[in-house]
C-alpha cells in the first residue's frame, strides 16, 4: 500500500477530530494573525486615546443574546480600551439582553474603579428613539435610578452631568432597529457629539454610508471589528481568537482539498491503461 492508498483511506473521524482541535487552539491562546485593518476603525483609538481622566462616554448596548458571540469580544475590547485611558463609563441598554451584557463589561473595571464613581450601568430602558431623545435633553430625569435600583442622585459619576453634551463620547452597539441612524438623527446630528458604532456583519452595507457621509465618528464590523480593535490595542482576546480559528480552519479545508485531489491523481496514474 502507497502513501496515497493510505492517505485516501484516512478515517474521517480523525480528520474531525484534528479540525476540531484545529479551531480549538486559538480559543486557548489568542494568536496576533496578520489583518488589515478597515479605515473605519481607527477614528474610534484614536478618540479613545485623546480621553483624559475622568472624561464621560456613553455605552448603549442594543443587541440581542442570539448576536452575543459576534458583539460581545467588541464591546469588551472596547470597554478594556476605555479602563486603561481611566474614563468614566456610563452603560445602558435599549434591549433586556442588552442591559444584562452591559452589566458583564460594567464588571471588567480594574482595580481602582468604583461603581458609582468611575462606572455605572442604567440597564434597560424602554422606549428605544424616545427613550434616546429623552436622554440626550435630561440625563438624570430619564434614569433616576441605576441597574442594582440605587438612586443616581449624588453619585460621584454624575458630577458635571445634565444631558448629552456632558458627554465626550457614544459607543453604541447594535444588531438590528434602526442602527446608527438612532444615535445619529437624536444625538450627533443636533448635538454634535461623536457616535461611533458597531453593527453586525449582515448589517455593515447599510450602515457605511452613514459614516461615509461623516456622520459616525468610526465603524465596527462585529467580530471582525473586534478583532482589528484588539489589534490597534495589542490586546488579543476573543475576537483575535475568533477569526484566527476560522483562518486556520480554512486552511485546514484548503490543505484538505489539495492532498486529497494529489492523491486521487497519483492513485489514478497507478492503475492499469483501460481500467
Amino acid at each position: 500500500m502507497t502513501i496515497w492508498d493510505r492517505i485516501r483511506g484516512v478515517d474521517r473521524r480523525l480528520i474531525y477530530v484534528v479540525f476540531g482541535i484545529i479551531l480549538l487552539i486559538p480559543q486557548f491562546k489568542p494568536l496576533m494573525i496578520p489583518m488589515n485593518i478597515d479605515r473605519m476603525v481607527p477614528p474610534l483609538y484614536e478618540a479613545i486615546e485623546k480621553l483624559q481622566p475622568g472624561d464621560p462616554v456613553w455605552i448603549s448596548v442594543e443587541y440581542s443574546a442570539v448576536m452575543a458571540s459576534e458583539m460581545t469580544p467588541t464591546l469588551h475590547a472596547v470597554v478594556k480600551h476605555l479602563y486603561r485611558k481611566q474614563a468614566r463609563v456610563f452603560f445602558m441598554g435599549s434591549s433586556t439582553d442588552g442591559a444584562m451584557f452591559a452589566q458583564d463589561a460594567a464588571g471588567l473595571a480594574p482595580a481602582g474603579y468604583e461603581w458609582g464613581r468611575n462606572v455605572v450601568n442604567f440597564g434597560f430602558i424602554a422606549g428605544y428613539e424616545a427613550a434616546v431623545a429623552s436622554l440626550a435633553l435630561d440625563i438624570p430625569k430619564t434614569f433616576p435610578a441605576d441597574f442594582k435600583g440605587q438612586a443616581i442622585t449624588g453619585m460621584p459619576i454624575m458630577e458635571g452631568i445634565k444631558d448629552i453634551r456632558d458627554i465626550k463620547l457614544v459607543y453604541q452597539l447594535t444588531g438590528g432597529g434602526l442602527g446608527p441612524l438612532l444615535w445619529v438623527r437624536q444625538v450627533a446630528l443636533p448635538y454634535g457629539i461623536p457616535v461611533a458604532t458597531c453593527v453586525s456583519s449582515s448589517m455593515l452595507a447599510s450602515a457605511v454610508p452613514y459614516y461615509e457621509s461623516g456622520q459616525l465618528l468610526a465603524l465596527l464590523n462585529g467580530l471582525v471589528g473586534a478583532a482589528e480593535y484588539e489589534l490597534l490595542t495589542k490586546s488579543p482576546a476573543k475576537g483575535l481568537a475568533g477569526m484566527a480559528g476560522q483562518s486556520l480552519g480554512h486552511l485546514f479545508v484548503i490543505a484538505l482539498v489539495l492532498v486529497g485531489n494529489v492523491a486521487f491523481i497519483m492513485q489514478r496514474r497507478r492503475q492499469p491503461k483501460g481500467n
